[in-house]
């Protein structure tokens, strides 16, 4: 699922800017991707729709639910791994 964001309402202090620049470093290397993982509301899809438009590149995020099975998770992986093939 690609997301547009027309602005976001960021506070950048130290710690944001160096994942900033380690995510958008992994997204411009070849082949780059990145799987983030952890608590939410500690600014990794901020941080990550940032990178992403500073590098160019598509973000594809899985959105689970109450009712999201492994299989779904499977049907995902499956979708992303042709998205990323056909593109490059």
């Amino acid at each position: 699922m690609t997301e547009e964001c027309p602005y976001l309402n960021l506070v950048l202090f130290k710690d944001a800017l160096e994942h900033l620049s380690r995510i958008a470093r992994v997204l411009t290397t070849q082949r780059g991707s990145i799987l983030l993982v952890g608590l939410g509301g500690s600014g990794k899809k901020s941080l990550s729709t940032l990178a992403t438009a500073l590098s160019g590149c598509e973000k594809y995020m899985i959105s689970p639910h109450s009712a999201y099975k492994s299989k779904d998770f499977k049907i995902d992986l499956i979708n992303m791994m042709k998205i990323a093939g056909i593109r490059g």
